[in-house]
């Protein structure tokens, strides 16, 4: 007798991928906001750098910090290497704060509690016209 292998489901699409995405895209602008926080961006400007040390530099928990860095690599955003040293991607070079253009400042400005509230508030303001 032949044991069955159960087949493997099919890749989601990229629509499906990118609407994933989107929806949970707070967290993704929240891992933003703490990254251009603690300068990251510009604290690896001349090159790969350890995340104890950067942890040290930005006041964080390395073991934290290693899982924000973990997670933004994933969306391409910084690069991680095995011996957890924290480099650029074309993405996170946009982090420097003086970047031309920089989106160092728009990632904490995005992200205060003003413009949660204000966004927070659109189902509100749909349903009342408000």
């Amino acid at each position: 007798m032949t044991e069955a292998h159960p087949t493997a489901p099919d890749p989601p699409s990229p629509d499906l991928v990118a609407m994933r995405t989107m929806v949970r895209g707070f967290q993704l602008a929240v891992m933003l906001r703490e990254a251009a926080g603690l300068g990251l961006a510009d604290r690896v400007a001349a090159g790969p750098r350890p995340i104890p040390e950067l942890a040290a530099e930005a006041g964080a928990h390395p073991g934290a910090l290693l899982r924000l860095c973990r997670a933004l690599a994933g969306f391409g955003v910084f690069a991680l290497d095995a011996e957890a040293r924290l480099s650029h991607t074309a993405r996170s070079a946009w982090l420097r704060s003086d970047a031309r253009p920089t989106l160092h400042y728009a990632a904490r400005y995005w992200t205060t509690p003003g413009n949660w509230g204000a966004w927070g508030a659109l189902g509100h303001a749909l349903r009342s016209g408000g």
